[in-house]
C-alpha cells in the first residue's frame, strides 16, 4: 500500500534520512523467518511498534532511494523494488552485525591496558612540545 509522510526538521547540518516500513510478514517472505529474527536482534528490535535510529552509510541507505523507478509498470515494478529492498536489508543486515561483532570483541580491559600503554607516550610527547 501507500503511506504519505511529511517531516520538517530545522538544522543547520545536512540530513540524510531513509525510512523504510514493511509488514513482518512481508519481511519474513523477502527474507525467510531466521533472517528476519536474526534481522530484529541485530536492530535491537523486540516489539513490532519499536523503531531505532541508526547511522547506516549512504551507500548502503541509497539503494531505497528510487527503489520504484516511473518507466516500469505492474509486476516488473513491484519485483524491481522487492529485489532492492531485499538486497538493501541484508547489507542491512550485514553491516549492523559485523558492527556488533567488532564491538563485543573489543574488550573493556584490553581498551583499557592500550589506553594505559599510551599515556606515557603523550605525556613525553606533551613535554617535548611544551619545552620548545
Amino acid at each position: 500500500d501507500f503511506l504519505d509522510l511529511e517531516q520538517t526538521l530545522f538544522t543547520e547540518e545536512d540530513i540524510f534520512l531513509s525510512v523504510l516500513f514493511i509488514s513482518e510478514i512481508e519481511l519474513s517472505n523477502l527474507l525467510g523467518s531466521e533472517a528476519t529474527e536474526n534481522l530484529y536482534e541485530n536492530l535491537d528490535l523486540h516489539h513490532e511498534s519499536e523503531y531505532r535510529e541508526r547511522k547506516i552509510p549512504k551507500i548502503i541507505s541509497n539503494k531505497i532511494a528510487n527503489c520504484t523507478p516511473d518507466h516500469l509498470e505492474g509486476n516488473m515494478r513491484s519485483l524491481f523494488a522487492q529485489s532492492i529492498i531485499l538486497q538493501y536489508l541484508l547489507e542491512l543486515n550485514l553491516y549492523i552485525s559485523s558492527s556488533k561483532r567488532f564491538l563485543s570483541n573489543l574488550e573493556k580491559d584490553d581498551f583499557k591496558n592500550k589506553i594505559d600503554e599510551l599515556i606515557p607516550e603523550i605525556k613525553k610527547y606533551y613535554k617535548i612540545n611544551t619545552i620548545k
